[in-house]
């Protein structure tokens, strides 16, 4: 009961900040992606203008739910729940405020150090082989990440690999 209330009551303060450092991280970001000099010679590798152009309108052309930016402010709200879970959970856990806080530094750590974008998965030896489907960190940049591509086209440049087949599905 108290964990759920607790929610609820900061949910307002929760939606409200996510709302406000998702929409401006969200629109500033996808500014940039219109810029053509962020593309390099000849636009090679670069997203579509027209799709970045899309991308954009649909944060300030249409209702944010079922929207990429909809999405996107939703899953750093699903991550803020999840911190403050965490951190619920280790202070009901822990002895002290002191042990608790120790314990939620190095279960941060551990989350972002194998949320996968520091190493390869493959050179983990198979015992730890586990902690990068449990580390939170991964499952919120691979949800960002695929919201973020899904139905881009790409354009392929010279000396690219892709053979004119590279896209984002």
């Amino acid at each position: 009961v108290f964990f759920f209330s607790k929610v609820l009551a900061e949910l307002p303060l929760a939606l409200f900040l996510t709302s406000l450092l998702g929409l401006t991280t969200y629109a500033l970001t996808h500014e940039a992606a219109t810029d053509t000099d962020t593309c390099g010679a000849g636009g090679a590798g670069c997203v579509s203008a027209q799709a970045a152009d899309q991308a954009s309108a649909s944060l300030w052309g249409s209702p944010l739910l079922g929207s990429k930016a909809g999405v996107f402010v939703a899953l750093l709200g699903l991550e803020w729940q999840v911190g403050s879970a965490l951190g619920l959970f280790l202070g009901a856990l822990m002895p002290s405020v002191d042990a608790a806080l120790e314990l939620g530094k190095m279960l941060t750590m551990v989350g972002i150090i194998f949320g996968g974008l520091y190493f390869d998965e493959a050179t983990l030896p198979k015992a730890l082989g586990w902690l990068p489907g449990a580390s939170p960190v991964k499952c919120a940049w691979e949800g960002l990440v695929a919201n973020e591509f899904a139905g881009l086209a790409f354009q392929d440049g010279p000396g690219s690999e892709g053979g004119g087949k590279g896209f984002a599905s």
